[in-house]
């Protein structure tokens, strides 16, 4: 049997199970997705002579390790948005794809990781008293556009007058 037929044929054992116990194979095309790769992944280990047990713990272990990361992910992703939603004070639909939020969560995370927090932002943004009196119409495309006013470094009127001697 060749490779290609294996996995054609764990693909179809993994559909026939899943039908067995009710699950919609539309609906939840990365479990089959996930089972298929998984089986592959045991193949591919016993291959390079793993035991059956050994092949499987390895398989498992990453499995368990990659579902336990996500968790982490999610958690961190939701604590995250409370930390948005209370330096906005509003609750943005991050979810729905109709929404102007829709997961401009992730655009303000990348932020973060650059150092630059919503936090320091608002704090900006609410400096200017006719910019504070916006909050409430305040959209990801402005902060989007005010952003990089909000992190540019001035530099004190005493280093200024240095340069200029």
């Amino acid at each position: 049997m060749t490779k290609s037929t294996d996995s054609k044929n764990i693909k179809k054992i993994v559909q026939a199970v899943l039908a067995s116990n009710s699950i919609d194979l539309d609906a939840n095309l990365k479990l089959e997705i996930d089972f298929v790769e998984a089986f592959k992944r045991y193949v591919f280990e016993r291959d390079k002579g793993e035991s059956p047990a050994d092949a499987r713990q390895r398989v498992t272990d990453d499995i368990v390790g990659t579902m336990v990361a996500l968790e982490q992910q999610g958690a961190d992703m939701e604590l995250f948005r409370r930390r948005v939603e209370t330096s906005l004070v509003k609750s943005p639909n991050w979810d729905s794809a109709k929404d102007d939020w829709f997961e401009f969560d992730r655009w303000l995370y990348g932020k973060e990781q650059d150092g630059q927090t919503i936090e320091q932002f608002m704090t900006w943004w609410r400096s200017d008293d006719f910019r504070a009196k916006s909050d409430i119409w305040l959209k990801p495309s402005k902060i989007k556009e005010y952003w990089p006013q909000a992190f540019i470094v001035k530099q004190s009127t005493t280093q200024s007058r240095n340069l200029n001697d």
